[in-house]
């Protein structure tokens, strides 16, 4: 969401129109994942180590979307975060603020 090169706003614009473009049940077929604090490719203050492949491959092949994908620091002290499908973000619950499992994704 700090993307040099693109505005998140304008990739979530682009993610409504598509929704809207491709009709009813689009939202099965396609998922936006934002990753706060990230620079273009990785970088920034930000968890932007994460598998999306992996949760790609099991969603085409077992039908099984991902709820959020498990993301982790490059650098800087260590924490993980959940990424959340749009338009759901990652909402503290409660334990310890640098663990994923602190977190659940909600809008």
């Amino acid at each position: 969401m700090s993307d040099q090169g693109l505005a998140s706003s304008e990739l979530v614009d682009w993610y409504r129109q598509a929704l809207a473009a491709s009709g009813a049940g689009a939202g099965e077929a396609m998922r936006l994942y934002l990753v706060p604090g990230m620079t273009h490719c990785g970088g920034g203050e930000a968890t932007d180590r994460f598998e999306m492949l992996d949760a790609i491959v099991d969603w085409v092949e077992h039908g099984k979307a991902p709820a959020s994908i498990l993301a982790s620091t490059s650098s800087g002290p260590p924490l993980s975060r959940p990424l959340c499908p749009y338009p759901q973000v990652a909402r503290y619950k409660g334990g310890d603020p640098k663990d994923a499992a602190s977190f659940k994704c909600s809008v």
